[in-house]
């Protein structure tokens, strides 16, 4: 699967199990060696984004791994443009959940100090982490 130069498009077929994951053995490799290629970070995260993505329906990880390839490549050749939307779309994201926390803590404060106190201090790191997403777009 890794390979330089241009990545093929992958179609699966109509039939096949979206959850299989296509692993290409070269004449040289075993079968274990072929399966260490599942250690490659865009298999990995392939697999980590069918897990947390269910609520979309299921994914297809040839297709995943194929489209993470190219934002990698498209990353190494210095087109940061999907980092940079990523990290703005994360910063907002973060600051919707802060804000939704901040108010959950004014409604709280006075009869509620414990549960206060806890979205607030949620709502802080979330500021934190807002910061940091947007010092890194710099």
């Amino acid at each position: 699967m890794i390979k330089k130069g241009k990545v093929e498009q992958y179609r699966p077929a109509l039939n096949e199990d979206p959850k299989a994951l296509r692993i290409l053995q070269q004449r040289t490799e075993t079968p274990a060696d072929a399966l260490a290629h599942t250690l490659q970070p865009t298999v990995q995260a392939g697999c980590t984004l069918m897990e947390f993505n269910k609520g979309f329906g299921e994914m297809a990880i040839n297709t995943l791994v194929t489209d993470l390839s190219k934002q990698c490549d498209l990353a190494s050749e210095g087109d940061l443009a999907r980092g940079e939307a990523l990290l703005m779309a994360q910063a907002h994201t973060l600051d919707a959940l802060f804000n939704n926390l901040a108010r959950r803590a004014a409604a709280n404060i006075g009869e509620y100090m414990n549960a206060a106190d806890t979205y607030l201090r949620l709502a802080l790191e979330l500021r934190r982490s807002v910061g940091q997403r947007l010092k890194l777009w710099r």
